[in-house]
């Protein structure tokens, strides 16, 4: 799947493959349940934005076989920590 990033540094999916779309289109579906569309963003504090995060890091998704962002994320950390621990 091909991204690019633009100037203001967010990335995107582009549509050359649209194996990431259909994840893409979902997750914004499960955001927009806590920042409704017209949100006006000056008004979400930090407590509503953490419960948002919180919420969707730690949701099961389908794609990742039922595991949650959160989880999959911590194995990937645990990956980079026991190569640095096996390179000393």
């Amino acid at each position: 799947m091909a991204n690019r990033t633009h100037r203001n540094g967010y990335l995107f999916c582009t549509s050359i493959l649209a194996l990431g779309r259909g994840t893409n289109e979902n997750t914004n579906g499960l955001i927009r349940r806590y920042l409704p569309k017209k949100t006006d963003f000056n008004s979400i504090t930090e407590v509503q934005l953490k419960h948002a995060q919180n919420r969707l890091n730690n949701r099961p998704r389908k794609v990742l076989k039922y595991k949650t962002p959160a989880y999959m994320l911590q194995l990937e950390i645990n990956k980079i920590k026991y190569q640095n621990y096996k390179l000393n």
